[in-house]
């Protein structure tokens, strides 16, 4: 039985699913983020009680962003 590869139609599919998820992820953790992260110093978003943007906050949030 000789393996073949995959069907290159099946493959090129399976790209574009993959890269439209990534990108709808991409927007979705934008959006959901815009007002309280990254768009932040622009709104008249509030402080939060705590001093809860460290350093560490800012790499974990850059980090997963990526």
């Amino acid at each position: 039985m000789a393996a073949g590869s995959p069907v290159p139609t099946e493959r090129g599919a399976e790209h574009r699913f993959f890269t439209a998820m990534a990108v709808g992820i991409l927007i979705l953790a934008l959006a959901g983020f815009a007002r309280t992260y990254f768009l932040r110093p622009l709104l008249a978003a509030p402080e939060p009680a705590l001093p809860l943007l460290t350093p560490l906050v800012h790499l974990h949030g850059a980090l997963f962003t990526a």
